[in-house]
């Protein structure tokens, strides 16, 4: 289901100048002439940007995978990137391909996040990993708890954010840029009057009021349409079971509505009155006053750099004298009108573990479900996503909308524009007029002879939020029964267990130690609670409760033990197979072997290891303080 429309406009491009320099093994230097020039790619979500162009091959030229491209534009530096390919063909042209650093965010990573730091400043983290040199990056707040296995860097950032995004408070919504030299007048077009422009005509005997009556008629402040230069004006369209009356949201009252009024005792005048009130007819709200951040990261010139939406927009103005062709298409084939959220469990049946999946809530448009039908999207998080339900509420506001899409084609150049950046557009597309902020979803910039052009596409959506629904069968709790179930099966994987026998054994407590060595904790450097207790879970059924209930700090452990009639008692030298052993204040658990040395998390390698001396397992020359005496009598 959609629509598309396309006109032709005239417009006529500024000069421009532009400087290609690739460095060859950061020594020589060549200044290229491209063939047909230079076009640059600029895609949304942190892919990298793509630099094209073919040059001649003689005998001089030598560029190679990895050298250095430079795009400079009237002196001032666009782009910084890497050869990543060369094609050559017969006629002796070279085309070659080169991206900004954002290429390496292809790169896979495994990462343990613990809720201790911000995307902001994990980012930060992940760019020294991969050598990414970086610019301004937005301070955010939210702190990430989130494990990432071998996923790309690229998914891991845009990742942090959306979560930054939907965790953190709301924010104004940005009002028009206004400059210093701009007054506190509004014209027609949303932009601010210029108080030279008010300053002149006064000076020449016009009062204020009448100087911007003036200026509103001018082309620089009026809302600009292709109808408005034939002196015609655009009008609600209107359907042979449409009245003659308008209503407050500019459409005609439908004659039915009207007339289901008046037999029910209405006078046409108080029909009209009360339709006015409905939601079909009333003048609908802007978008909201307030909303979630959201963060666009991006390549600027070879740094990489996170910016929330805000700082994105620009003063840059479009209308039709600066595009050369458009096209425009509204659909719903991207459109969801209901989002249900089914989570995963492994459970045991005739003695098998298998799947289970549960609905654990859902998220619907009621209004548009009727207008469209149910276009149902799934989403399974892991056992790690909370506050699900909220996020399924908050998407579903963007998805059961109607999206519209508009790409302007060999537009006026303007080389700051990228994804995510805000422009103002004034524009006619037919059967709308187009006069506000917009963002821009992808752009490719075009130089050649002298002259720079750019293909924008613009997404954007119905302004009037649905309504949803939202029902939550217990998510959250579910998500704790499956999270407890999933360390339970982790912790019992290798060997029978003895998690529900009261006394331990030497063999309880070596297969306990089999099933940790050489794993990771998912909590990282904190996972010491979380490690001991797996482990012991194959020989002690309370330490396996306290793995199954995910305590994973040593207060919480020493509280539990205790509530189960263990002492916490001081360290004499002597420990048993299985027994728990304590350091430094509360900082660090592992568990004795029964030898002198012990099992348990090193932060230093990142895994659970075996230590000869238990006095060396924290601090060099630093022995536990405190035990718990769970293992082997």
């Amino acid at each position: 289901m959609d629509e598309s429309h396309s006109e032709k406009i005239t417009h006529a491009p500024l000069r421009v100048q532009y400087e290609l320099i690739v460095m060859h093994d950061r020594k020589d230097m060549y200044l290229i002439d491209p063939q047909d020039g230079v076009t640059l790619d600029r895609s949304p979500d942190l892919a990298p940007a793509k630099l094209s162009f073919k040059v001649f091959k003689d005998d001089k030229l030598d560029i190679q995978e990895g050298d250095l491209v430079n795009l400079k534009v009237n002196g001032e530096l666009v782009f910084v990137g890497y050869i990543f390919e060369k094609k050559r063909s017969k006629d002796n042209f070279i085309e070659v391909t080169a991206y900004d650093q954002c290429k390496y965010l292809k790169s896979e990573g495994y990462y343990v996040f613990d809720g201790k730091k911000t995307a902001s400043e994990l980012i930060k983290a992940l760019a020294e990993d991969l050598a990414i040199k970086l610019g301004d990056i937005t301070p955010t707040t939210y702190k990430v708890n989130y494990i990432y296995d071998g996923k790309t860097y690229q998914d891991i950032i845009l990742d942090m954010l959306k979560q930054t995004s939907l965790y953190s408070s709301a924010i104004p919504v940005m009002k028009p840029l206004k400059k210093k030299t701009d007054s506190n007048f509004t014209g027609p077009n949303g932009t601010y009057y210029e108080q030279n422009d008010i300053d002149y005509l006064t000076s020449h005997g016009y009062k204020q009021e009448d100087a911007l009556a003036e200026l509103a008629k001018s082309p620089k402040y009026k809302v600009k349409t292709w109808d408005s230069m034939n002196n015609a004006k655009m009008a609600p369209q209107k359907k042979e079971t449409d009245s003659d009356k308008l209503a407050p949201n500019g459409t005609y009252y439908e004659k039915n509505d009207i007339k289901y009024l008046t037999d029910h005792g209405y006078t046409e005048e108080a029909a009209i009155a009360e339709l006015a009130k409905s939601d079909k007819y009333k003048k609908q709200e802007e978008d909201m006053k307030e909303r979630k951040p959201v963060y666009v990261a991006y390549d600027d010139k070879g740094l990489l750099v996170v910016k929330e939406l805000n700082d994105m927009i620009t003063d840059i103005l479009i209308d039709a004298t600066q595009v050369g062709d458009y096209e425009y298409t509204s659909s719903i084939e991207d459109t969801f009108t209901q989002i249900l959220v089914v989570r995963e469990a492994n459970v045991m049946k005739d003695g098998k573990k298998t799947k289970e999946f549960l609905r654990t809530g859902s998220a619907s448009a009621k209004n548009e479900i009727a207008k469209w039908g149910v276009l149902q999207k799934v989403i399974k998080p892991d056992d790690k996503k909370t506050n699900v339900i909220e996020f399924a509420k908050n998407k579903l506001e963007t998805l059961a909308r109607k999206t519209h899409t508009l790409r302007l084609k060999d537009c006026l150049g303007h080389t700051e524009i990228r994804p995510g950046s805000g422009i103002w557009l004034n524009f006619n597309i037919g059967d709308q007029i187009i006069n506000e902020l917009v963002y821009v979803q992808a752009v490719t910039h075009h130089f050649n002879n002298n002259k720079h052009v750019m293909d924008m596409d613009i997404l954007y959506f119905d302004k009037q939020k649905p309504e949803i629904t939202v029902v939550d069968n217990g998510d959250e709790e579910i998500r704790k029964r499956i999270q407890a179930m999933n360390k339970k099966s982790g912790g019992a994987s290798k060997g029978s267990g003895a998690s529900g026998n009261a006394s331990a054994t030497n063999a309880g407590v070596q297969a306990g130690f089999d099933s940790i060595e050489g794993t990771s904790s998912p909590y990282g450097d904190v996972g010491c609670v979380d490690r001991a207790t797996a482990g012991g879970s194959y020989y002690n059924s309370d330490l396996a409760d306290a793995y199954n209930q995910g305590i994973k700090d040593v207060p919480g452990l020493k509280t539990f033990m205790s509530g189960r009639g263990y002492a916490i008692e001081s360290y004499d030298g002597t420990a048993n197979p299985g027994d728990i052993l304590i350091y430094d204040g509360d900082e660090h658990v592992v568990i004795a072997d029964g030898a002198g040395g012990c099992v348990g998390n090193s932060t230093k390698v990142g895994s659970v290891i075996h230590y000869s001396d238990v006095n060396y397992a924290y601090h060099n020359g630093t022995p536990p303080t405190h035990i718990i005496r769970t293992g082997v009598k």
